[in-house]
């Protein structure tokens, strides 16, 4: 890496002994002794007062909230709740700094683009001050002083709409909304139904309740969609869930070989359509299996509780949410594919599972807790949200993957499409993995041996802190060897694609590269969060 480079990164990406593509892989600071999480839940238990007003809530203007602006005296609003995070400064993983940022103001913004996978409602609970004031000018005049629009942004996109065990709330249905066109058919043993939604990998969620009480929702963009029969016989569960660029195909096995004179009775709130908004609905899943992945990551395959079946849009994430010592933490994860190859498959898998990929931090919140579980424990999550569009891969012949550690699990799915023979708009995926040493490789086998058998197919691994015996690349992320691995930008530039994920440090650092390279945002997309 040349002197310039260096200069580029985060003072924590110069650190060599930090463990990560870029040096720090979770952009912490060191804590004082006596800060760590569970002194601050100590803290908030033992009774004293961290509100500052005595713990009886108010309304909050955007004026007295900009008086509370300094270190010693410090409040900070976040989707329409103001905290008082004075005692929280010394607490904060991130640093002092970090927080002061948003001290003052309305930070609702600031916080979804760093933290938005946060439980920040629960590690404040105690610091309460009371709710902003709505409706003051003066709260859109700082709004348009801080971010540059008093306009509210659009959804990010993905499913999160308020749903409750699949009920999807009573809404208006949107005018000019082009809902997917529903057919059906049936052999004497089987029933299909069909969904024409003309777009590649929608979000599609299957619930059977009983044996007959059937829902189909489908999230196209910010518009959900329901379908909701009482069928007119027993079906068996699982079904079987197929998509294309066209359509959704949901396949039952009836209970009874016979033919049905008619699909069933539609429901009152059969065919309705509303608009993303508020929290995912929760879901509960067993754990089936546990499998190792190296020496700090496990593969977790989980089935639902109930007869639900899930097709999640590419390159989206669930939330997992746990209860640990009277905190609630959420964490986002990816779903990844069961092996990239039919020999690797775990004994426990059925199409109707997720699996989930996860690196233990021996400090962290949830992992500890997490893999610790064993078959037949029980997890909570939510989901998929994200703001990858899978349409933008409809003209792609060429995928470029930059991954570093766990920033591999959005990419399996992206590879194992990439390389599917009936992919006939995808020719090429290259992948440059980057880790610290060869142990922390996941799924080397597997990618190695894809590599060989598939000529679609090719990776290449980097090691920060490579041992003796290494013949691979060495080093981190730099300009100079992502121009050597990405195709110079030009007329072609709407053939490839590149897709970024790791480490923030090392997500933003290969942006700016892209950016160097005269990357415009239409070719690639950094996953966060």
């Amino acid at each position: 890496m040349s002197e310039k480079e260096k200069q580029r990164l985060p003072q924590s990406s110069k650190n060599e002994s930090s463990g990560s593509a870029t040096g720090n892989p979770r952009n912490k600071v060191a804590l004082r002794p006596g800060h760590s999480l569970m002194d601050w839940i100590r803290l908030g238990q033992s009774g004293t007062d961290l509100t500052g007003v005595g713990g009886v809530t108010q309304d909050v203007t955007v004026a007295q909230l900009a008086q509370h602006n300094t270190k010693d005296d410090a409040w900070i609003a976040i989707r329409g709740i103001v905290y008082n995070v004075t005692r929280y400064m010394d607490f904060h993983p991130g640093g002092s700094e970090q927080l002061m940022r948003g001290v003052g103001k309305d930070a609702t913004d600031l916080f979804n683009q760093v933290h938005a996978w946060v439980n920040y409602d629960s590690i404040l609970k105690k610091c309460v001050v009371g709710r902003l004031k709505r409706g003051d000018s003066r709260n859109e005049d700082l709004r348009m002083h801080l971010f540059g629009s008093n306009k509210k942004k659009p959804p990010v996109p993905g499913f999160q709409n308020d749903l409750v065990n699949g009920k999807i709330p009573q809404a208006e249905v949107k005018k000019g909304v082009q809902r997917p066109r529903m057919d059906w058919y049936q052999k004497l043993s089987s029933l299909s139904l069909i969904f024409y939604t003309k777009v590649l990998f929608p979000y599609v969620k299957v619930c059977l309740s009983g044996e007959r009480e059937l829902k189909v929702i489908i999230r196209i963009g910010v518009d959900v969609h329901l379908w909701h029969y009482n069928l007119l016989e027993d079906v068996v569960w699982p079904c079987s869930v197929t998509a294309s660029r066209e359509k959704v195909e949901i396949q039952f096995q009836k209970r009874t070989e016979k033919m049905w004179p008619n699909f069933g009775r539609p429901c009152d709130d059969n065919e309705s359509t509303s608009t993303v908004q508020g929290e995912s609905e929760h879901d509960m899943m067993n754990i089936e299996t546990v499998l190792p992945v190296s020496h700090n990551t496990k593969l977790f395959v989980l089935s639902f509780k109930k007869k639900i079946y899930s097709l999640f849009p590419l390159g989206h994430h669930i939330k997992l949410h746990a209860d640990i010592e009277g905190l609630q933490v959420t964490r986002c994860y990816t779903p990844v594919p069961p092996s990239l190859s039919l020999e690797e498959i775990p004994p426990q898998w059925k199409a109707e599972h997720i699996c989930l990929m996860v690196k233990e931090y021996a400090n962290g919140q949830l992992t500890p807790w997490l893999c610790n579980l064993a078959p037949g424990n029980t997890l909570e999550i939510s989901g998929p949200e994200g703001s990858f569009d899978p349409s933008r891969l409809l003209t792609v012949s060429h995928l470029y993957l930059l991954a570093a550690g766990t920033g591999i699990t959005p990419m399996l799915s992206l590879v194992k499409w990439g390389v599917d023979p009936s992919n006939s708009i995808c020719q090429q995926v290259n992948m440059m993995f980057f880790n610290c040493k060869e142990r922390d490789i996941l799924w080397r086998e597997q990618l190695d041996t894809l590599q060989k058998e598939n000529n679609r197919f090719t990776i290449i691994n980097v090691l920060s802190e490579a041992e003796a015996g290494w013949n691979g690349q060495r080093g981190r992320v730099a300009l100079e060897l992502l121009q050597n691995f990405l195709p110079l930008t030009g007329n072609d530039s709407g053939s490839y694609y590149v897709c970024v994920c790791g480490p923030t440090a090392f997500t933003r650092l290969t942006e700016q590269f892209l950016k160097e390279m005269n990357y415009a945002e239409t070719n690639y997309h950094c996953f966060v969060g």
